[in-house]
Parts: C-alpha cells; structure tokens; sequence
C-alpha cells in the first residue's frame, strides 16, 4: 500500500550490453586479415619479375595440373610449391592477380598462426606462472600484427615466385603449432591426431622449401623453453620426454636425406648462376654470413633501404674487420639469448628461433646470393616475440600497459605506410630494377636484368648502356652478351651479333643460349654450313632443346637438304609439339618435298595457335592450289589479300588461280596489283604449274634475304 504524499520507487535495472563471445573471439582475426589487404591492397597487379620467368613464366612444367610428373622432374625437393603456381595457371593462366591473391592469403594465414603459435607458448606449464602470461591474448596478437605489417616481408609475399618460402613458412609454423598442441592435450586421442598432423604438415613442408629441414631443433626449442620449468637438467630426468621430439625428428632427417642427399645436393637453383660468385666456398660463405645477419638484425630492427640484391662483399679472411666484429656481436647476442634463458623466457626464445630457422641459409652451404630479404620470411616469428616480449619489459612494466600499447600501434602503423610503399617498387621490372641499381650500383645482375626491363619497354639505347654496363663490372656475365648479340641481330648487324655471340662462346661454352644466339646469327648473315656446326655441336650438350633443334633444321632448309631439315624440326616437335617457330618451319620443308598433305596438316595446325597468321594461310593456299583443290584455295588466298593488300605473291597466285577458273576481270586486277606491289612478275609465267613452282623457288630465295 502507497502511504499518501510518497512518490513510488521505480526499480532501476541497470543494462549492461555484453559483447557476444564470438565476436570476441573473431576479432583479432579480423583486425590481421583487414591490416594484410591494406598493407598489400596495392600489389595485387604487381608484374613477374626475376626467377618468376623460370619458374612460372617459361616452365612448361607447370602447364597442366593432371602431370604432376613433370613437377617433380623439374624440382622434386620443392614439389608442392611448385603445384600451387600449376594450379594458379591452370585457373588463372598467367594474370598476376590470382599468383598475388594466393600469396597474400598465404600471408595472412601464417599471421594467424603467428597468433596461435605465441598464445600456445605462453599458455604452456613454463608460462603459464610468468606475469607476461597474463596478458597472452594481447600479445599474441601484437605478434601477429608485428609479423604481417613488417615491411622486410614485401620480400616473401609481393616476389610471386617467394611464395615457396611463405608456403613453407606456413607448414612449418602449423607444424609446430600442433606439435604445441598435441603436447598440451590431456587426452591421448586428441595428442595422437595433434602428433599426425604435425608430421603431415611438416611432410608437405620438406617438399615446398629446405628452409623446414631446421623443424626438429625448432620443436626442441619449444620442449625447452615450454615444456621444462626448472633448469635443463630437469628436461632430461623424464626419459618419456624424449619420444615426444625424438621420433619427429628422425623421421624428419629421413625425407630429406632420401630426396635431397641422394643427389650430393641440398639446394639445386633453377636457372644458371654460373656468372655470380665462381669462388664462393663454405668457407666464405659462412665468414660472409657473419657480416649478412648484421644486416638482417639491422633491416628488422630499423627497416630502411630495402633491397632486393644487396651488394655484400665476400669476407675472404675471417680476421677481417667488419667479418670478425660480425661474430663477436652474434656470438654475444646468443650468449644473451642462453642466459635469459631462465628469466626472460619469451625474449630468449625469440632470439634462438631467429637463429635456428636462418641457419639454413645463412651458414655453411653456399647459395648463389649471399643475402636475400626473404631469407627472413621465416625467422620473422622469432623477431614478433622477441620484439613484443621487450616492449612487455621495457615500457609496459615500467611505464604503463598504455604507454606500451600507443608505442606499438606507432611502431605497426609506421611498419604498414613502409609495406604500402615498398610494394609500389614491385610494381613491374623497370621500377624494380631501377630501385636495385640505385642501391647497389656496382652488381653487374642488376644492370643486366635493368637492361632487360628496358628493351621490354622499347628503350633500345638505354637498355644497351646497362648491357655495357654489366660486362664492365663482370667481363664474363654471358646473358649480357646474347642479349647484345640479338639486338645486333634484330638491328640487322650480322658481323656484330657473330662478334658478341663468339665472345659469349668463349666465356661460357655451355650455355645453349649461347650456342643458339651464334646459330642465329650465322643464318641471318647467309653462312648456313656454320650455322650448321655451331647447332651441330650445341646438340652434344643440349639433345633436348627445342630451339636448338628448330634452329638446326633452318640451316638444314636453306642448305636445301629438306630431309635432314624435317627431322630436326620433328624432334624439336617431340619436345614441344606447340612450338610456332618449329610448326612453320616444317610446314616449308614439306612443302619443298611437295608433301602437300603434310604441308596443309602443320599449318593448319599452326592456325589454331595463330588463327590470323597469313604466311601460314599463303603456304596452305600454295598447297591446295597444287593438289587442284583451287576453289578452297582460291579461299585462303582471297583472306590473305584482304588481310594484307600487299601480299604480292597472294595477289599473283591468286590471279592465276582466277584466270584458270576462268574468272578474267578479277584474275586481271589481281595480276595488275602483283605486277604493281612486284614489277619482276611482269615476265613471271602464268601458267599454274610454273607460277607455282616460280612463287615456290621465290619464297626460298626471299626466306634466305630475310631470316
């Protein structure tokens, strides 16, 4: 009951909006997929550039996605990688945008591992009492935002072909991450399907890159720094411990060693580096690798002049300054490493996974390139803990979690304007070139490849500069010489393309480059029985070679032994039975034998690879004209002549064919426009036969002028 002059108490409850544990939970992934489009929203049509060409550009390999055979005859070590870019051409052929699609979704996919992998470490028994644990979610995600923000992975992810470092990456890290998992799990079940997957994963890893041969000391790593809370004597008095990395990491040695060490080799470059480097031992290598992860450390610390081919001398003594300060600095960061191994666990790990996933590359097996930025695809997760571990140290326990956080969101929003701009130097070969001969102004292989980009956009003189260029630093780089050669021959000097094709010779004589550039040349000039030994001698070394072949069989057409032309030019078919050049070759020497069936067959064959070619319409005329089939010749030749009003040969062929049919005031335009476009037919003869073989015995003459 209301007593009167008292107002009723309403009841306020009091509404609090709870956000949805989903959205809690989506939100990191969220956050990292929206901050990896921004950052590489601006390379998706970056172009191919540099061993693009050979792995994806020129590898036939890669053509068909239901002959996985030829994939792992190309690269057996690097299989998966390489059927990936099998199945991007398979649905995108060669667009770039969906080669850069799957790269960026590869990245940002290895960042939620990232996320996982640093949440799983400090979730573990060692971790779990450190004050830093506390905060795992948080800085789990920095580490992730640290991993797809840093500019140095421009590197791994906008280089179209580096994806088999990014792949790799991904195994890897998933790997690891199930490893972590299977170990925390308290049901046998669940850490027996975590074990399996792990060993998958790292299966697949071993045949995308060799960077994953360093998993098992990744996954010791991890048995120390999270599974052992006291001191490492305390690892090795539970002898079950040793099954858990143990049998991983012998059965990860016995995939490499049965694909890898059979052949004597660990890496196996595609493409030719013979020209780089001819004196580069382990030796060297490893004292140059001392100087080489300096700069690593110094790129990730402070990214600024990034380059794709960094000018590193080679240390030939290790007493030598800048190579022995090298070791003594890494020496002493991995001192550091090992006594905050007991204190600052998340910060050691970081260091020591930075060293073990570089040792690969950076030791004593010498790759062609000392230092490459996507080297650090990988050991970009050691730096992301490390570095968030020490903001945790440094300013979030002695100043404030604010503090902290306002200089990490600097620090990633300076990280991702870096990535932004970065990309636009991937956007084609003549930006990217440009910016490397810039920085590292004395490497001849920038030079050459800036030439390259240059000749690609009709910049002849410009590009012939940085050819000369080359060769000044390194008189024996012979890719500057055949490119020499092929503009000379292109430009019509024959005398200079032999010279600089010879002097490629000399340098290089097993390049089939080489030999086909001064096969070439030799045709073009008219000396053919040179041409002919030249290729003759090429074919000891390269029995296989579609050019080598097809270049051989048009010394053998102009030197009019047509039968040894034919099958030449069937055996460079054999190889590549689409081959254009080789298709109208042998569609010529069969129509010298007068094989017309035949001669229709390859060019036809030819037309459906270029359906408006009219020289291989003209030769199929030619051909049915002498088998008397004149009605469908009278087809092919009347299309030649609309196509290309000044195709005199057409035009005569074609007005002879007219009179015959009785056709006069057409056939006569039509002599009138040859006689016009070619005065010398004015005394051809008219009759079919003999203007066929005229026009026959013609085109050999006109082939040997121009070819």
């Amino acid at each position: 009951m209301i007593k009167a002059g008292k107002k009723p108490q309403k009841k306020i409850q009091a509404t609090e909006r709870k956000i949805h544990p989903l959205i809690i939970k989506l939100f990191p992934y969220v956050l990292i997929l929206i901050l990896g489009l921004i950052v590489y929203s601006n390379s998706f049509n970056c172009d191919f550039t540099f061993d693009d060409g050979n792995i994806i550009l020129n590898n036939k390999a890669i053509r068909h996605i239901g002959n996985p055979g030829a994939i792992w005859d190309f690269y057996k070590t690097r299989f998966v990688g390489l059927y990936t870019f099998a199945l991007n051409y398979h649905f995108n052929g060669l667009k770039v945008f969906g080669y850069h699609a799957v790269n960026i979704a590869i990245h940002i996919i290895n960042a939620f591992l990232v996320m996982w992998l640093a949440l799983l470490f400090f979730s573990s028994p060692a971790m779990r009492s450190e004050p830093i644990s506390r905060h795992s979610r948080l800085l789990s995600l920095a580490c992730a935002l640290v991993f797809v923000s840093h500019p140095i992975q421009t590197q791994g992810v906008t280089y179209i072909v580096q994806r088999l470092a990014s792949l790799a990456t991904l195994f890897y890290l998933f790997s690891v991450c199930c490893y972590m998992k299977a170990r925390l799990s308290d049901k046998r079940s669940r850490s027996v399907l975590f074990f399996l997957l792990a060993a998958a994963s790292a299966l697949f890893g071993m045949f995308t890159k060799e960077i994953v041969f360093t998993l098992p000391f990744a996954l010791i790593l991890f048995e120390l720094a999270a599974f052992t809370k006291g001191s490492l004597k305390d690892f090795f008095s539970h002898r079950e411990r040793y099954l858990y990395f143990l049998i991983p990491l012998i059965l990860l040695l016995i995939v490499p060693a049965l694909y890898s060490f059979k052949t004597g080799v660990i890496f196996h470059p595609v493409g030719s580096h013979r020209y780089q480097d001819p004196e580069l031992t382990s030796t060297i290598y490893l004292m140059t690798q001392f100087k080489v992860i300096v700069r690593y450390i110094g790129l990730l610390a402070v990214p600024v002049h990034q380059n794709l081919l960094h000018d590193v001398a080679a240390s030939k003594g290790f007493f030598n300054p800048a190579t022995i300060l090298g070791f003594l600095f890494l020496s002493s960061i991995v001192v550091l490493a090992i006594w905050l191994f007991p204190r600052k666990r998340a910060v050691s790990a970081g260091i020591l996974w930075f060293f073990i996933t570089l040792s690969v590359e950076s030791s004593i097996i010498p790759i062609p390139s000392t230092m490459f930025e996507h080297r650090l695809y990988l050991p970009m997760f050691g730096f992301s803990l490390f570095f968030v571990s020490i903001m945790y140290y440094l300013v979030w326990e002695k100043f404030s979690q604010t503090a902290a956080i306002t200089v990490f969101l600097a620090i990633v929003l300076a990280y991702s304007v870096m990535t932004f701009e970065r990309n636009k130097v991937w956007k084609d070969r003549l930006t990217l070139w440009t910016d490397v001969v810039r920085k590292s102004p004395n490497l001849a292989r920038p030079h050459y490849n800036l030439g390259c980009a240059l000749l690609e956009k009709k910049y002849a003189e410009n590009a012939k500069n940085e050819f000369f260029k080359t060769l000044e630093i390194n008189p024996y780089y012979t890719p500057a010489y055949v490119k020499l050669g092929t503009m000379a021959s292109m430009s019509g000097d024959y005398a200079a393309a032999i010279k600089y094709s010879s002097d490629a010779m000399l340098r290089d004589p097993y390049s089939v480059d080489v030999y086909n550039n001064l096969g070439s040349a030799y045709l073009l000039s008219g000396r053919y029985e040179e041409a002919a030994g030249v290729l003759q001698k090429a074919l000891v070394y390269f029995p296989d070679n579609v050019e080598v072949h097809n270049n051989l069989g048009s010394a053998y057409l102009f030197l009019e032994n047509y039968q040894a032309a034919r099958e030449e030019l069937k055996k460079s078919l054999a190889v590549d039975p689409v081959n254009f050049k080789a298709l109208m070759n042998l569609g010529t020497v069969s129509l010298m034998l007068d094989d017309y069936d035949e001669t229709i067959s390859i060019f036809s064959k030819a037309l459906t690879l270029h359906p408006e070619n009219i020289n291989a319409q003209f030769q199929i005329g030619m051909a049915l004209a002498n088998r008397g089939m004149v009605d469908r010749a009278t087809m092919y030749l009347d299309n030649v002549v609309k196509t290309a009003p000044s195709f005199a040969q057409a035009h005569y062929l074609l007005g002879v064919i007219l009179r015959h049919k009785g056709v006069e005031r057409q056939a006569s335009a039509h002599l009138e426009k040859a006689v016009e476009l070619r005065p010398e037919y004015k005394q051809a003869p008219v009759e079919l036969k003999e203007a066929l073989d005229y026009l026959k015995s013609e085109r050999t003459l006109k082939a040997k002028k121009t070819e």
